[in-house]
């Protein structure tokens, strides 16, 4: 199989393999890969090489997250959704909005069918930049209805989207270890 690569996707690779070499057979490391596939393969190389490892953690970012984010979301009774589902709650915001007050400079968009995956889009990347309904009220006021729907309608569902995801797995990691035997690894040597 020939995967085609970057030059600076090679050298990371390079890194993460020579990183991986010097550690032990059985030391415990997390492999952070673009795919789970990548981390499966990467792993399996050395393991080859080495004789074989144990202890070696592989995930995507995704999976990483959702793994950090699990305990929080399962104490505060919260639900992850996935891209599919927000473009769903999503679509229900807008068909919402569009029939009870309307959608201001959208609404000549607002039933063409890309415009709810689109705003979803908008959402996400608002949310992952920290920004909320009351900032974006100066900039896009049309759009703040839409935001605050959308927020009012995960909370009412008791979902998260990715952005909270993110914030979350942030938060267990600021906790160490005492929420997740992930974080730390590999554990410093004494």
């Amino acid at each position: 199989m020939i995967i085609a690569t970057s030059t600076a996707s090679s050298r990371r690779i390079q890194r993460a393999r020579a990183w991986l070499e010097r550690k032990e057979p059985a030391e415990e490391v997390l492999v952070v890969a673009v795919s789970l596939d990548a981390a499966n393969e990467l792993a399996r190389q050395i393991a080859t090489e080495k004789g074989g490892v144990f202890g070696w953690h592989r995930l995507t970012l995704a999976g990483l997250a959702a793994s950090l984010a699990a305990p929080l979301l399962s104490e505060r009774k919260l639900a992850p959704l996935s891209r599919l589902g927000t473009e769903a709650i999503m679509a229900r915001v807008v068909y919402r909005t569009k029939t009870e007050s309307g959608l201001g400079r959208y609404e000549p968009v607002g039933n063409t069918p890309g415009f709810s995956r689109a705003v979803a889009a908008v959402m996400a990347e608002l949310q992952l930049a920290r920004q909320t309904s009351d900032a974006i009220s100066a900039v896009a006021p049309d759009l703040e209805p839409l935001m605050k729907a959308y927020e009012s309608a995960l909370a009412e569902a008791g979902l998260v989207d990715w952005s909270e995801i993110l914030r979350l797995a942030t938060e267990a990691a600021s906790h160490g270890a005492e929420k997740s035997r992930l974080i730390g690894l590999p554990p410093k040597k004494e």
